[in-house]
């Protein structure tokens, strides 16, 4: 498989598929949880969130270490 315009194309079929790499989903899924901390009602939601951010943007980084 090889990456073009951000989407894997099969060499020997042609086929596309809509894969999201890993390091892409990790880092939207960070911004995500910060901006629903940003909007949290709660102390401890917003403690859960940023958290959660956290762990995404380590698991991000991890990701690009990886290649």
């Amino acid at each position: 498989m090889v990456l073009i315009g951000g989407e894997y194309r099969s060499s020997s079929s042609g086929r596309v598929s809509a894969m999201v790499s890993n390091h892409r989903f990790y880092a939207r899924r960070a911004a995500e949880e910060l901006s629903r901390a940003a909007r949290a009602m709660t102390s401890d939601a917003r403690e859960w969130h940023q958290q959660l951010a956290e762990s995404f943007a380590q698991r991000a980084q991890d990701r690009t270490q990886q290649h």
